[in-house]
């Protein structure tokens, strides 16, 4: 198992658009090969930060997933991130 865990800071009154664009992309990320479950937190200090973190079968299928024209026009269409790029990605293999 392959996970990604994305820390993201949203500007200030677009909390609530923010997530509604991860439940979008967590419609398109159910289509991919590969997935298997995406969680989404948020801070409980209401600042605007927010943790998501997707598991997938492999690496390969996450990467082949951040390709997609789809997630990249919903991406592109919702800037709600606090600053450019407005998160950290970081990636984890599951110990045997």
């Amino acid at each position: 198992m392959f996970s990604v865990f994305i820390d993201f800071t949203v500007q200030e009154g677009k909390e609530s658009l923010f997530e509604k664009r991860e439940k979008k992309l967590l419609e398109i990320l159910k289509k991919k090969k590969g997935f298997i479950s995406y969680f989404l937190f948020k801070d409980s200090e209401g600042n605007g930060r927010y943790r998501g973190i997707q598991l997938w079968e492999d690496e390969e299928s996450s990467r082949a997933s951040r390709e997609d024209e789809e997630f990249k026009e919903l991406i592109r269409s919702t800037p709600v991130l606090k600053s450019a790029p407005g998160h950290r990605y970081g990636m984890a293999v599951e110990l045997e």
